[in-house]
């Protein structure tokens, strides 16, 4: 089963979801999945990084190699180091 973390009803179903009797793996390009995967360890996390951007996708310095990420030293889920997503957002005209 996949399931995005991100989309759901938040953290407290994913955690449900991950104690149901079947393999459950992650869905989702993002950061936040990336954190949920590493800190749940259920052994995986599938991702399409390159969509929705700039939203969709990991941190600037978080090089996919061989199918693999690491999760970045930073505090927070990583959205902040994303120069795209930083460019976005101060284009959004403030009320």
């Amino acid at each position: 089963m996949q399931c995005d973390c991100a989309l759901r009803s938040g953290l407290d179903e994913h955690l449900r979801t991950l104690d149901m009797p079947r393999d459950v793996v992650p869905h989702g390009g993002h950061p936040r999945s990336l954190n949920v995967a590493a800190g749940l360890a259920p052994g995986g996390n599938q991702s399409c990084p390159d969509v929705f951007a700039p939203f969709g996708g990991f941190a600037d310095a978080t090089p996919v190699q061989h199918g693999h990420v690491a999760v970045p030293d930073l505090p927070g889920v990583g959205f902040q180091a994303k120069a795209a997503l930083i460019a976005a957002l101060r284009r959004v005209p403030k009320p």
